[in-house]
């Protein structure tokens, strides 16, 4: 249970629109060792044990959700997860080369509401270490999100949502949906997912843009 909720709270750190650089779990794909590069992004290498532990992300979800893994999903999902990998250290190459950075007090502050999360820092550090991470390497994750935030914020506009769009989305929904509830119980929750899917076309804008001029090899 206490890993089950670790996991969780990793994802929060680790997973901002499926860009995540952590590590933590060597159990997936055995046949690498967890140190052993999967790809290299402008010679930076993404670590087998980072993709280990966000393939076990997806994988919880996916069995959250009853669905089944079988060997060819399983396929799917480890390149998948390995692109979003890619994403993330394309992001922080070029959020740190544009001096985009976490100052210790954002790091701290973000790590307190962890150990918070579990009562003390002992106990914390505890769960991190069930986890093949230390206080240490775990801050240095934080640290990494912070950035990443930072640079996005910085580089896309925040997205215009007009009336006429949630009511279209709205009206989607109430075809699919029996007993639909009036549009203005659900106005903001529509308002905040199309904000979200522009979101994500941005970030997916700005990613491919960094490909374009970077060098990246796969290694599986």
């Amino acid at each position: 249970m206490i890993k089950k909720k670790l996991v969780t709270v990793l994802a929060s750190v680790c997973l901002m629109i499926g860009l995540a650089a952590c590590g933590g779990n060597e159990e997936a794909t055995p046949e690498l060792e967890e140190n052993e590069p999967v790809a290299m992004v402008n010679g930076q290498p993404i670590s087998q044990q980072s993709l280990a532990f966000q393939y076990e992300q997806v994988k919880l979800s996916y069995q959250q959700m009853g669905l089944e893994i079988n060997e060819e999903t399983e396929a799917q999902i480890k390149l998948h997860v390995l692109d979003q990998l890619v994403n993330s250290t394309l992001i922080t190459q070029a959020a740190v080369e544009e001096g985009f950075e976490a100052s210790q007090d954002e790091i701290q502050a973000q790590l307190d509401l962890f150990i918070e999360e579990y009562g003390t820092e002992e106990e914390f550090v505890e769960v991190l270490e069930m986890n093949n991470f230390t206080l240490a390497s775990f801050s240095d994750e934080i640290k990494s999100q912070i950035t990443i935030n930072k640079y996005i914020e910085n580089k896309i506009a925040e997205p215009v949502i007009t009336s006429s769009e949630v009511e279209e989305r709205y009206e989607q929904y109430k075809q699919q949906t029996e007993n639909m509830p009036e549009l203005e119980e659900v106005y903001a929750q529509l308002e905040a997912e199309i904000r979200d899917e522009k979101n994500q076309a941005s970030i997916g804008e700005l990613v491919d843009q960094l490909k374009a001029t970077s060098e990246i090899n796969i290694l599986i």
